[in-house]
């Protein structure tokens, strides 16, 4: 941490860069493909292109910020990642379409 600190960079963008996997840059690029696609063959507008970015940007930040909150949480109470990894595994069942869950996870989930 000290190395963090030594740097004349915010902090938490220093640790953020550290952990990124360059691997997920192929999986940033096949998303990309699905997603021009999606747009082409769903004929999208274009006042619905200009919100794209900015939504997917929100998701973006509120993913992250959620991240960072459960974490600072966990370094400060617990001391350990307890509550850090309760919390990415909660994000796991994002990844499925909401109709699979039975009507109590989806109150859960939407709440």
């Amino acid at each position: 941490l000290d190395s963090f600190l030594l740097k004349p960079v915010d902090v938490i963008f220093q640790i953020m860069a550290d952990s990124f996997d360059e691997d997920g840059i192929g999986d940033l690029i096949f998303g990309i493909i699905v997603l021009i696609i999606a747009i082409v063959r769903l004929k999208i507008v274009s006042i619905k292109l200009i919100f794209l970015p900015v939504l997917l940007l929100s998701g973006s930040l509120i993913y992250a910020s959620l991240g960072l909150i459960s974490s600072s949480i966990s370094f400060f109470t617990i001391g350990e990642t307890g509550l850090s990894n309760l919390v990415m595994d909660f994000f796991e069942f994002s990844k499925y379409p909401i109709t699979i869950y039975n009507d109590i996870l989806k109150i859960v989930f939407t709440v």
